[in-house]
């Protein structure tokens, strides 16, 4: 976990669920354990990323059944990842930082057909649809944290979905400064395709940061040798 992620210590389920008491059905206690978490249970995964924006951020959120869950820590994580690249590099001269959250459904031009005309980004951030079907997303016994066909898929999967972007990057160039992604550790070719993309660009700087179960890679199109390994 990144140093200023509020979520990089040990949560304490019972703790939190005396102030979200919508928690308690899904805390598991066993004898001389630290309590944990049902997290085979969707409703269970949606309160408990519920309760977290809420204590840390004081977001009231909800989200409708069957819909991608978000895990708050690790998408903390990635915000603080982004916030280190911009102190190693930022774009000179844009008032202010902004950034696009990639989202799904995209077929052609995924950020592309997101941007105005001669607009500029100081970074993009995704979490790519990583399986071709439905099928091959499967379920994880141990996790309940949904998604829907539109959010978890798309043809040819994370690896095509990245590609695009990779595509999108040749055309933009520098009117985004840091291009950032998640991957699946198990689907290095797209990390390798984002890496061919920053050799075209000649992209003066690359960073990586693996978390389990997924990778976060970033290349920059100003800087100079710049490196980040977290």
């Amino acid at each position: 976990m990144h140093p200023s992620n509020i979520h990089n210590t040990v949560l304490d389920f019972r703790v939190l669920a005396q102030s979200y008491p919508a928690l308690l059905p899904y805390v598991v206690d066993k004898p001389g354990q630290d309590s944990s978490y049902d997290f085979t249970s969707s409703d269970a995964a949606r309160e408990l990323t519920k309760a977290l924006l809420h204590q840390g951020y004081g977001i009231d959120w909800w989200i409708p059944a069957g819909q991608l869950i978000p895990p708050v820590p690790n998408r903390a994580n990635y915000i603080h990842w982004i916030q280190d690249l911009l102190q190693l590099s930022s774009p000179a001269g844009q008032e202010g930082v902004k950034g696009m959250d990639i989202g799904c459904d995209f077929t052609k031009g995924i950020i592309t057909t997101a941007m105005h005309p001669n607009e500029a980004l100081t970074f993009t951030m995704c979490n790519p649809p990583f399986f071709d079907t439905l099928d091959e997303a499967g379920l994880n016994p141990a996790t309940a944290f949904g998604g829907t066909e539109a959010e978890m898929v798309c043809s040819g999967g994370e690896d095509a979905f990245v590609r695009q972007m990779v595509r999108d990057s040749l055309d933009l160039q520098v009117r985004v400064h840091w291009y950032t992604t998640m991957g699946r550790t198990a689907a290095p070719t797209a990390n390798t395709a984002l890496q061919q993309a920053l050799n075209i660009l000649h992209s003066q700087g690359t960073c990586s940061f693996r978390q389990p179960p997924a990778g976060i890679v970033g290349g920059c199109t100003g800087g100079s040798g710049l490196q980040l390994q977290r």
